[in-house]
């Protein structure tokens, strides 16, 4: 098969594969509005068909970008010296795509895991736990130490929002603060939680289940603020104080060199708008301003 060829196949088998997996993610989210749990196995094939697809799509920007630079020669110089590698890349997701497309015919989606009531019974004491769970509390308890979100000295924490203008400033002393502090606590502001309905986590959902749906998630949005804020432990007063100056460093996905290529896509649900809205998030800065630009 010729090098136009490969590339046009797999564009073509993206193409089907795309409508398989919105008929079977619109009748997971189907069965889950009726009160049921997709198959592990189902959002294992969906995410895996994801993948597939990012793969293909970076393939063929890649494909129109190396012809676009190389159009001057001929198409066999260009396939010998510039294509092999990209038609290995491609071959590979192809026949990987194939795959997928033979494992996606399911005879089943999703399970009724809903419990519709519960029975409260007696049972008899476990010999020996209770002397175990004493045990526990007598060490832990020692150990738990209070917190404050104060600064020492009873000064409330400020708020550095970090920009373009700032940043260099600001990760100087970031840095020495987090290389003096005990431990660090971070907050991530999102452009969105969940990328569908039926990702949404249950408690009766497998370790399995539960990842695959945060990674959907996680790799469909993006972070759009980056808070930073050390602890340390003051011996004296037996309590952990925070840094008085806490760091917000805004991020927005872009590519900075024109040579990385158009950037990546990203979802951003409405709620999330309205939430960082309401808390006085400033778009302007983190689009504009931005401290941190992620490709």
């Amino acid at each position: 098969m010729t090098y136009e060829g490969i590339f046009t196949t797999l564009a073509s088998e993206v193409g089907q594969q795309k409508d398989k997996s919105s008929d079977v993610r619109r009748d997971a989210e189907a069965a889950e509005r009726d009160g049921m749990t997709p198959r592990s196995e189902v959002l294992r094939w969906l995410s895996s068909v994801q993948d597939m697809e990012d793969e293909a799509k970076s393939i063929e920007r890649k494909y129109n970008q190396k012809i676009k630079c190389l159009c001057s020669f001929s198409l066999n110089v260009c396939s010998t010296y510039r294509l092999r590698s990209l038609r290995n890349r491609a071959e590979a997701t192809l026949a990987r795509i194939r795959e997928l497309k033979q494992s996606g015919a399911f005879t089943k989606l999703a399970d009724n895991l809903n419990i519709m009531c519960s029975i409260k019974m007696r049972t008899p004491k476990t010999i020996g736990m209770d002397k175990v769970f004493e045990e526990l509390q007598r060490r832990l308890l020692p150990r738990l130490r209070p917190f404050s979100t104060d600064a020492p000295g009873g000064c409330s924490v400020a708020v550095m929002q970090v920009t373009r203008s700032n940043f260099n400033a600001a990760l100087e002393g970031l840095r020495a603060c987090v290389e003096e502090s005990d431990f660090v606590v971070v907050d991530l502001e999102m452009t969105g939680v969940t990328s569908a309905p039926w990702r949404n986590s249950f408690e009766f959902d497998r370790s399995d289940v539960r990842y695959l749906k945060l990674k959907d998630s996680v790799e469909k949005f993006a972070v759009v603020q980056f808070g930073v804020c050390p602890f340390r432990w003051d011996s004296s007063k037996g309590s952990f104080f925070a840094h008085p100056l806490v760091h917000n460093f805004y991020i927005f996905p872009r590519n900075e060199l024109p040579l990385h290529g158009p950037p990546d896509d990203f979802l951003w649900q409405v709620t999330s708008i309205d939430f960082l809205a309401k808390c006085q998030f400033d778009f302007n800065a983190c689009i504009y301003e931005v401290s941190c630009a992620v490709s």
